[in-house]
């Protein structure tokens, strides 16, 4: 932060309060262009352009000029992958005689004054990629870019300059879509950090559903372990869509600031403290009974919902009729969904889940085995030409459950994600396959998919599909 008298255009200046209390504070001081909050600033802003995604917060601090890093910052990658912000030092406020700094003037302090409550919003795809990369929010952020802060900028003989949460801009040097005007924002971004302090590493929960123990404390995992659940937790969430939006998210509900959007040891204990608030086993790994409760919660909160992409279809569908003949026969077709996945408009695919009913007519029910209707796992007395959700083999199993009693993931009923690999808690993919058969059918089986929203009460989204089995 540099004095104000004769200093280059293509520098920036950062105006901060005086040592003195606001109410008999008489002037606003001009930080010098070498004092150690302006070497940092442009270290950070370097380190923000070196950014190329947002999982890559723990950027090493390198640069001709001098260099500090926070004792956090210094821990092992993994284990304690910290976002710049945690970096940045606060302001240590000094008396206004300090020979490094100026004064600005009565004037410019009093249109900074008359400022207050002005200025925009940073846009979304900037403050995007802004957070992703500081860790914080920026939310409060005012830009001044009209005449007055103009002027003020010419006056200070700067490019922008920093008060409080508001970065006034000399003419035409806001301009965030380019890498210069990224670096000047990022430059000033960090003052704002710098004078007001606000990291904000932890939030507090308000469950919006009271878990089992919502006074439990979660275990401590050793090194290894954590290192294991955040490779567990990357292999699951890094393959879905818009991960890194959907990351943010689950750190948010888990307590946690959502900056960075990334898994590291953080993530890992809160998952933890999620489990030990729902009596679970505490490994720090969001696999689906971890998630259940969490996309319930989710859906509680008003923060998520299930919105299809394609289907849910059968293949073939309409009518399959089996030959006729001795012995066993046997029907087959695939059943097949997807699921959108954009967490920033609350459209999440775990708040998806498939289900498939059955029924069938008298023929049908005539020529079961006494006792089985028409096998294992359906009650006895069930009526016919009565929809009942179908059990996916000879126990009491169904399809479409992530998880739960009824959950058992196999080839044949299994949730995607976009490599094609099983993720049965974030997949959105639904694909699943049934082939019903045995001696001596007869009559009509009826089959009918669904997908409801386990976020939202199990309500019915979409459209259903069908297919008739003639025996």
């Amino acid at each position: 932060m540099e004095k104000a008298v004769l200093q280059p255009e293509n520098k920036t200046t950062t105006i901060r309060s005086s040592f003195f209390k606001p109410a008999i504070q008489k002037k606003l001081n001009i930080g010098s262009a070498d004092d150690s909050y302006e070497v940092e600033a442009d270290n950070m802003a370097n380190n923000v352009m070196r950014i190329n995604e947002p999982s890559h917060q723990n950027v090493t601090q390198t640069g001709a000029l001098l260099q500090r890093k926070c004792a956090h910052c210094e821990e092992e990658e993994k284990l304690q992958r910290k976002p710049l912000a945690e970096c940045i030092t606060p302001l240590i406020q000094r008396s206004s005689n300090s020979e490094s700094e100026g004064n600005a003037s009565s004037h410019i302090e009093n249109q900074i004054n008359n400022s207050k409550g002005g200025g925009s919003n940073l846009d979304n795809e900037t403050k995007s990629f802004m957070e992703n990369r500081f860790g914080t929010d920026f939310s409060d952020v005012k830009i001044h870019t009209g005449s007055q802060a103009v002027q003020m900028s010419r006056e200070l003989n700067a490019q922008a300059f920093t008060v409080g949460n508001a970065i006034y801009f000399n003419e035409g040097k806001f301009n965030p879509s380019s890498d210069a005007g990224k670096h000047l924002l990022a430059h000033e971004l960090t003052h704002t950090v710098q004078q007001s302090g606000a990291i904000g590493r932890k939030i507090q929960r308000d469950w919006a559903l009271v878990p089992p123990r919502p006074n439990a404390i979660g275990a401590v995992l050793n090194p290894a372990k954590i290192l294991e659940a955040i490779a567990f937790n990357e292999n699951i969430l890094n393959n879905i869509p818009n991960s890194v939006e959907m990351i943010g998210l689950i750190r948010d509900v888990l307590g946690i600031n959502k900056l960075p959007s990334v898994i590291d040891e953080d993530f890992v204990n809160a998952v933890v403290n999620w489990q030990a608030v729902n009596r679970m086993t505490q490994d720090g790994k969001l696999g689906p009974a971890t998630a259940r409760p969490l996309f319930l919660e989710i859906g509680a909160e008003g923060a998520g919902r299930c919105e299809i992409d394609t289907g849910p279809s059968y293949s073939p569908r309409g009518t399959i009729n089996v030959p006729a003949g001795l012995g066993a026969r046997q029907a087959f077709f695939r059943l097949a969904s997807t699921f959108k996945s954009d967490p920033a408009n609350k459209i999440l695919p775990s708040c998806c889940e498939v289900r498939q009913f059955i029924r069938w007519n008298a023929a049908a029910a005539a020529s079961f085995a006494p006792g089985v209707v028409p096998h294992a796992g359906f009650p006895a007395a069930h009526p016919v030409n009565t929809w009942i959700e179908d059990r996916d083999d000879t126990v009491n199993n169904r399809y479409g459950h992530r998880s739960g009693t009824f959950s058992d993931p196999q080839s044949f009923d299994q949730y995607l994600d976009s490599s094609g690999r099983r993720n049965q808690a974030f997949g959105n993919v639904y694909a699943g396959s049934d082939s019903p058969g045995g001696t001596g059918m007869a009559g009509q089986w009826r089959f009918m998919i669904k997908v409801l929203d386990v976020c939202n009460g199990n309500t019915t989204i979409g459209s259903q599909d069908f297919v008739n089995v003639n025996w």
